[in-house]
């Protein structure tokens, strides 16, 4: 009975079955369709990394005895935004959050989409938004698709054009003309440290 009116309750949500550690969590939580470049693009606005990598270590936080969330340590396979670069090694941190994400803990070995946010020298992801399975893994395929994403725009950098005031009829000076004078001074000054030179010797 007890069971059957846990599920009644909570419709929206995955129930863990007891001893197991895994999650209470809502549905269609931390979805993302990842060939939607518009909606990576949006979870990725108001972050300030995002990263892909695998779990490789985790460890329960506590304050007080009660569990906060879990911390992880990360192989980053690529970075697109932010800090964070690929092949390091960084740790965030989940925390939990009643209504999203309860008690949760990510396997290791798995492969996620990380959007994290900087809280003073450590890293946080929102345990809802900021954590999407790479059921597949981190294919080239997908880090180049997300790199085209996330990459910023190339800088447009203007042609410059030369042009005539409308208000002379000048013809614009041809290059010979304007390098003559130069070359006709350079010439005067070599000509004049020979003289110099010449009637230093004949003074001797």
């Amino acid at each position: 009975l007890l069971v059957g009116a846990l599920l009644l309750g909570a419709p929206a949500a995955v129930l863990a079955a007891p001893g197991t550690a895994s999650a209470v969590r809502v549905d269609g939580c931390g979805d993302l369709d990842l060939t939607d470049q518009e909606a990576v693009t949006a979870r990725a606005e108001g972050v300030d990394n995002v990263f892909a990598g695998e779990i490789v270590e985790r460890e329960v936080v506590r304050a007080s005895g009660e569990k906060l969330g879990w911390r992880y340590t990360i192989e980053v396979g690529a970075g697109f935004t932010g800090l964070v670069s690929s092949d390091s090694r960084v740790r965030l941190t989940v925390p939990n959050e009643d209504g999203r994400l309860l008690s949760a803990r990510l396997p290791k070995g798995a492969s996620y989409l990380f959007f994290a946010t900087e809280d003073g020298s450590q890293l946080v992801a929102d345990p809802c938004l900021g954590v999407v399975r790479l059921k597949g893994g981190l294919t080239t395929a997908l880090t180049d698709r997300l790199d085209e994403y996330l990459s910023p725009p190339a800088p447009v950098v203007p042609t410059p054009t030369l042009t005539r005031d409308a208000d002379t009829d000048e013809e614009s000076p041809a290059l010979g003309r304007l390098v003559a004078p130069g070359a006709a001074l350079a010439l005067v000054g070599v000509l004049g440290l020979v003289l110099v030179s010449r009637l230093g010797r004949e003074r001797r």
